[in-house]
């Protein structure tokens, strides 16, 4: 960006927006330039913080004359660096996109604008007997614009689906400057091409997701977790296959690596419930209408011949199902006590799973102490989170090994973070020349300049 563009910009910022709209001072702009995990650092001059649909698209326009380019964040919660101005862009946030348009508890579709944050949607719904399928660990800052963009998944994916199920229509500011089109309610539309389909999982590349009609869930009045200790990957898989033979009502199957496990008590400064200590333990939650509790007892009862259950722990009496999840949600907080983590997000083909452990497993030996590997993730889906501490040459080896295993598996590089920044030279393992020459030129049919982040995915 030319410096007579920035200051230019800069200037038709303050002529046409609101002060509360920009920000230009260092101490408040540089909260803005880093991700969750500290590793990423980037830097910018200016912070905008539209809080209408309209001036979003005011600013895209202008940044279109301007020759501005636009990091677009919402609640900065990526892994992946999508949302770090790493070029020095304009950092163009959605959190004043806060507003919950409507809620109707007969269709049970919400309109939310793009910077709710996940906790306050499921909050308001709660109100109706009502709730969100997706979930995930930083449910009060993740902004449902920036979920949608990147097609996070969560913990429930097993059960409810990922994003993409649940967005029904989109409002975009698009990348060309086009003019805002209305937010679809219509949950049947045949109508040529599908655009909340395209726009879901484009990290921003196409324009900004500005509000969303999201699908609601009938709230489950009962819920109840239980972990279990396995022996390796292999019984674990197995072990969630038979629960989910025995259980109707299974919303979570996660499982935790011994490292998770005692990085995890040093963190809460607690024992881990299930003695002696387990190679690894699978979490399984049940929610129903009905008693999810005796849900999870007859599954336990389903697993006793083939299983050793003996041990496992039930979120009943005194240990809450919350008691039991702290385990698994503390996991990301407890690694950055060891060092800033390079998070993988991999998924392979659900029976390939344990072979994608086993391997993992090889490799970490093969590093020795250079190498500190964490494993856990969403057991039903296929979805391992694999966080790497170590020296950055050891990171940058590791991962590309670890890359090249998850494609001869048939998996994939990301399964929810999204490719961002950090994945974008690995693309070429799990997609074809001729794919990502289709991403790019799809980009260019609603970005044709690349005015929103340029540097993301291709």
């Amino acid at each position: 960006m030319e410096a007579s563009g920035v200051t230019g910009f800069l200037e038709w910022c303050k002529q046409h927006l609101e002060p509360a709209d920009w920000i230009t001072d260092p101490s408040i702009t540089s909260g803005y330039c880093a991700d969750w995990t500290g590793r990423l650092v980037g830097h910018t001059g200016l912070v905008l913080r539209p809080d209408t649909a309209a001036k979003v698209r005011e600013i895209i326009v202008a940044a279109l004359e301007w020759d501005i380019r636009l990091c677009v964040q919402g609640g900065n919660t990526s892994l992946a660096g999508g949302s770090v101005p790493l070029a020095g862009e304009v950092v163009l946030s959605t959190r004043r996109l806060n507003k919950i348009r409507s809620l109707d508890p007969d269709s049970q579709i919400a309109v939310v604008e793009a910077g709710v944050t996940l906790s306050e949607l499921k909050g308001y719904a709660a109100r109706f007997g009502l709730d969100f399928g997706v979930d995930i660990a930083p449910r009060d800052s993740a902004t449902l614009g920036g979920m949608a963009a990147t097609n996070a998944g969560g913990l429930h994916v097993i059960r409810y689906g990922p994003m993409r199920t649940q967005v029904v229509g989109v409002q975009v500011a698009y990348g060309d400057g086009s003019a805002l089109t209305p937010v679809s309610e219509l949950v049947k539309d045949n109508t040529g091409f599908s655009e909340e389909s395209i726009f879901v999982g484009s990290e921003g590349t196409l324009g900004v997701v500005t509000a969303l009609a999201l699908k609601l869930i009938r709230a489950e009045i009962s819920k109840a977790v239980t972990m279990i200790g396995v022996s390796s990957a292999t019984e674990a898989m197995r072990l969630a296959g038979a629960a989910r033979k025995a259980g109707s009502n299974i919303s979570a199957i996660e499982l935790l690596d011994d490292i998770s496990i005692n990085l995890v008590e040093a963190e809460v400064g607690a024992e881990f419930p299930l003695k002696p200590h387990p190679a690894m333990a699978v979490l399984i939650e049940v929610a129903s209408s009905g008693s999810a509790e005796s849900e999870v007892i007859d599954i336990l009862d389903a697993l006793q011949p083939n299983f050793d259950v003996t041990t496992a722990v039930v979120s009943t009496g005194t240990t809450t199902a919350n008691d039991i999840w702290r385990w698994r949600e503390s996991i990301p907080s407890a690694i950055r006590r060891v060092g800033e983590a390079l998070k993988l997000d991999l998924s392979v083909p659900i029976s390939r799973l344990d072979v994608l452990f086993d391997r993992l497993t090889t490799l970490s030996k093969a590093y020795g102490d250079s190498l500190l590997m964490v494993r856990f993730g969403h057991l039903g889906d296929g979805n391992l989170h694999v966080n790497l501490v170590g020296a950055d040459k050891v990171l940058a080896s590791a991962e590309e090994e670890i890359y090249q295993m998850v494609a001869e598996l048939g998996g994939a590089i990301t399964a929810e973070h999204g490719v961002g920044t950090l994945k974008k030279a690995y693309l070429g393992l799990v997609r074809t020349p001729a794919e990502v020459d289709r991403y790019r030129r799809l980009i260019l049919v609603f970005n044709p300049r690349r005015v929103t982040n340029p540097n993301v995915m291709v």
